[in-house]
């Protein structure tokens, strides 16, 4: 048997819109599964702030080399590259939910407390979204502190002598060729100077239409998908995760074993998910819950993340 609509007065629970709980020729009721992977998360750097709006900057303790000085002359001053800012802004988020006094008396299944344990899911469900989106975005919404897409031929170096390196390669199915090209352009990482500065690939995340070539390889000993017998080098290269909240099904991207804020994409977070009750006039609304939190998501930095579009 179906449940009735909830929503017949928005956000009240009530003995006459969920009769199906409180029928007492029920026994037995399907409590239906709300599972939230939280899969996303891992690849942000969280931040907590007091303020609303967060200026992130990109400076660093990279200095040119030593030059010959044998002459006794000026001394060869230098410094650091001054790097790039990017503002955060954080966003309030709310959610009520309520109950009758007669729908509590009257829940022979004790489900209504149940069900209002959703909105801490509900919250988890924002924040997967929340980082999903920076992936979806990554070639043409999400930008970094430069200015650029995320996943970008075109990333300029903090010093701007340095020229311009790519984290997006020409667009190409996964498969053993293209990862290892990502791979490699990992390892081929500079600094904001443009020196070498490698970046180890540890994750391969993919949506759920990649999942098994992801598995051949990743797993695979010897060259997938041809009649080699070469070994793979991507043999365990890197661990995949598969998240459907990606929504490009060609996508894919190589992420690196940078951490903390080195890891490029923030979580700033002012409020932190909390529940209150909430308190009504009429008498008879005797539960009352308010989940909030403040947060906001983006990128800054590049480097830990090889993207490509796929075909």
């Amino acid at each position: 048997m179906a449940l009735q609509n909830p929503y017949a007065q928005p956000g009240m629970y009530t003995h006459q819109v969920f009769a199906d709980l409180l029928d007492k020729a029920m026994d037995v009721i399907w409590d239906r599964g709300d599972r939230v992977p939280q899969k996303l998360g891992q690849f942000f750097f969280k931040h907590q702030s007091d303020l609303n709006t967060v200026k992130i900057s990109s400076v660093d303790s990279v200095i040119d080399l030593p030059v010959k000085s044998e002459d006794g002359g000026v001394m060869p001053y230098t410094t650091s590259a001054p790097g790039f800012d990017k503002t955060f802004t954080t966003v309030n988020y709310r959610r009520f939910i309520r109950a009758t006094d007669d729908m509590r008396r009257m829940d022979r299944f004790g489900k209504v407390q149940g069900m209002m344990s959703g909105l801490m899911k509900a919250k988890d469900r924002l924040y997967e979204y929340s980082f999903a989106d920076v992936f979806n975005g990554a070639f043409g919404t999400t930008t970094t502190a430069d200015g650029q897409y995320l996943c970008d031929t075109d990333h300029q170096f903090e010093d701007g002598a340095a020229g311009t390196a790519s984290n997006d390669l020409t667009a190409a199915a996964l498969s053993h060729t293209s990862m290892s090209t990502a791979r490699v352009n990992m390892r081929k990482r500079k600094n904001s100077k443009g020196h070498p500065d490698p970046v180890v690939p540890v994750v391969l995340l993919i949506p759920s239409d990649l999942e098994e070539a992801a598995h051949k390889i990743l797993v695979s000993e010897k060259v997938s998908g041809t009649a080699l017998n070469d070994d793979s080098w991507n043999t365990g290269v890197a661990k995949p995760v598969v998240s459907e909240w990606l929504t490009d099904t060609n996508a894919w991207f190589l992420i690196g074993d940078r951490d903390g804020e080195a890891k490029g994409l923030m979580l700033i977070e002012r409020v932190p998910a909390n529940l209150a009750p909430v308190q009504y006039e009429d008498p008879d609304v005797i539960w009352g819950r308010r989940l909030k939190v403040a947060f906001t998501v983006g990128a800054h930095d590049w480097r830990n993340i090889e993207g490509n579009e796929g075909a």
